[in-house]
């Protein structure tokens, strides 16, 4: 009999909240697109199908999820044609139905194939749908390795769903380069879609925009000359509001597109800045807001003359060559060999409010920097995307002042990171391992064979455990001396019923002579994310209790760390549901 039936009943739909379905799937491949910089301002055909633009106004519209960043263009310039959206794994998000009624139906498709051009089929039955429909709103949690499209909202004889104002999608007539629901591995996000369309007199072009408000670019270095001639105001600052994640976000390093009139936009020896802050909502004397960088600094990266790619490309402005790049920024330590190494950012839900958080950029009047970044068109309708501002000074009073552009631009800026999840299952002593006295095999506590048991913990995690190259996309945090290797088996993972287990066990020193049995708690940790669930190791005669002992006394070490129920590190204050040390207690 396999294994999989013995220990089905023990890990089929154990993860809490996993939708576990069954689904077909293949690989979303990054395609041969022109770099973004040939397509930018260039009209294209539109096949005579742009139709009845889609707005709230006009009856079919709905939101993207809070927290789901669009993945399109990578840093190489190279992208998807499909407009993706990044949500994190196992977690339920929300397309919220724009229509004052909650009129319409939904439909979901599973990923097509490219030849065909159409989705193959619905991906759900009607009951299943509706079970999917919540209020007129569609409720969606997804398992990572599996892309389907955008859902559709359907109001009569309109129809819309994210992803179909791609300019890929208008250019080439086919539904399947709409839009797509991932969850990936660290890629480029942004608060805006990089490939979308923008209309002007009725021909499609890139929503990618350029030449626009400070001499140099459209934010960042330069000066605006005002009326009198006699004011000028110098470009020093501009920033970038993002959604407060759903789930702690790993990032790790920030990028901005944009142009130089130099071939080194950035001189030796001199820097560029991004704080990654909180946002605060600014009174305005008309009684209303706008949102700005708070004062609570997440993480500071930087940028040197090193830190960019291209600035090769060139283009013509006002009959001057400029030179078209990326600037990367990133958060970089020095080990005690002198030896740097990038430093990924956590941005975390629970430590910011609704207004979410800010990528602010500073350094751009430093004599040795020449860089504006470039500015994406908006979907008017999309008001839950904030505009992109840039900051200036008075050269003679040095007066600050804060403008945006245009109400339906973003900065072109975005980070490369990810939603990682870890869950570790603890129904069956799934957690509890009994470690054989050479140190060399485990199985779960109470299983005589790997014919009734497992040869590690069971782990789902976001990601799998290895890399291309084999290294550790995960690792084990408080483990003993005497643990010295982890194996991860990955055989299970894409399995329909068991999509992202992996199978860990643990390889240990042998039992020291004289010494009866001996017990450790260790925890599961990805990129900026970490487990709160611990795994029991026990060797020799040490039992379930000692290793809950083992928490105990090692409190001290441990207490900083409170989780709430989906694996969110929290303020211990927090109220409600809190899980330490790998136990839950109410904080009222």
């Amino acid at each position: 009999m396999k294994k999989s039936l013995l220990i089905g009943a023990a890990l089929a739909f154990a993860a809490t909240g996993f939708a576990q379905t069954t689904v077909k799937s293949e690989p979303l491949v990054k395609n041969t697109l022109p770099p973004f910089s040939l397509v930018q301002n260039q009209a294209v055909r539109d096949n005579g199908i742009t139709g009845v633009k889609k707005t709230k106004s006009n009856g079919v519209y709905y939101s993207r999820p809070k927290g789901a960043y669009f993945q399109g263009f990578g840093l190489d310039g190279y992208g998807y044609y499909a407009s993706v959206i990044n949500i994190a794994p196992w977690t339920e998000v929300r397309f919220e139905n724009q229509i004052a009624n909650k009129a319409g139906s939904w439909q979901m498709y599973f990923y097509g194939s490219a030849d065909e051009g159409y989705p193959q089929e619905a991906a759900f039955d009607d009951e299943t749908l509706a079970s999917l429909v919540d209020n007129g709103d569609f409720v969606w949690s997804q398992e990572p390795g599996y892309l389907y499209y955008t859902p559709t909202l359907t109001n009569r004889n309109r129809t819309f769903c994210i992803g179909e104002e791609n300019l890929y999608m208008i250019y080439y007539n086919r539904p399947y380069y709409a839009g797509r629901i991932l969850t990936d591995s660290i890629g480029p996000r942004m608060a805006q879609d990089d490939h979308q369309r923008y209309v002007y007199n009725n021909s499609n072009y890139s929503n990618t925009q350029r030449w626009g408000a400070l001499s140099n670019n459209m934010y960042g270095s330069g000066k605006i000359v005002e009326n009198d001639g006699k004011t000028t105001l110098v470009g020093y600052a501009a920033y970038q509001v993002f959604d407060t994640p759903m789930s702690p976000l790993y990032i790790e390093r920030v990028f901005a597109h944009g142009e130089s009139n130099k071939r080194r936009p950035i001189a030796e020896g001199d820097t560029l800045f991004c704080d990654v802050t909180n946002v605060v909502k600014q009174e305005l004397q008309n009684g209303g807001y706008r949102l700005v960088p708070g004062d609570k600094v997440i993480a500071t990266m930087f940028a040197v003359a090193s830190d960019t790619l291209d600035f090769v490309t060139e283009a013509t402005r006002d009959d001057k060559t400029i030179y078209e790049g990326t600037v990367l920024f990133s958060q970089r330590t020095l080990d005690e060999f002198g030896i740097e190494t990038v430093e990924g950012v956590t941005v975390d839900p629970a430590e910011l409010d609704e207004n979410g958080f800010a990528l602010f950029f500073y350094g751009f009047d430093r004599p040795g920097v020449d860089f504006g970044v470039d500015a994406l068109f908006v979907n008017e309708d999309q008001d839950d995307i904030p505009e992109g501002h840039f900051l200036v000074y008075d050269a003679d009073t040095y007066d600050t002042y804060n403008y945006a552009y245009q109400e339906t631009m973003t900065m072109k800026v975005g980070f490369e990171g990810m939603y990682d999840y870890v869950e570790v299952l603890t129904n069956g002593n799934l957690n509890v391992l009994r470690v054989s006295n050479d140190g060399q095999t485990c199985l779960t506590d109470g299983a005589v064979s790997d014919q009734d048991g497992l040869t590690g913990a069971a782990v789902y995690t976001a990601q799998p455990w290895y890399d291309e190259d084999l290294n550790e996309y995960y690792s084990i945090v408080d483990a003993p001396d005497w643990v010295y290797g982890v194996v991860a088996d990955e055989s299970m993972r894409n399995e329909s019923d068991y999509t992202g287990l992996e199978i860990v066990s643990f390889q240990c020193d042998p039992l020291p002579a004289g010494v009866s049995g001996r017990s450790a708690v260790v925890y599961v940790q990805g990129r900026g994310f970490t487990c709160p669930t611990p795994i029991y190791l026990l060797q020799g005669d040490a039992s379930y209790a000692d290793a809950i002992n083992e928490v105990s006394t090692t409190a001290g070490v441990k207490n900083s760390k409170v989780f709430n129920l989906n694996g969110q590190e929290v303020n211990k204050n927090v109220k409600g549901i809190l899980i330490q040390n790998g136990k839950k207690y109410i904080n009222k």
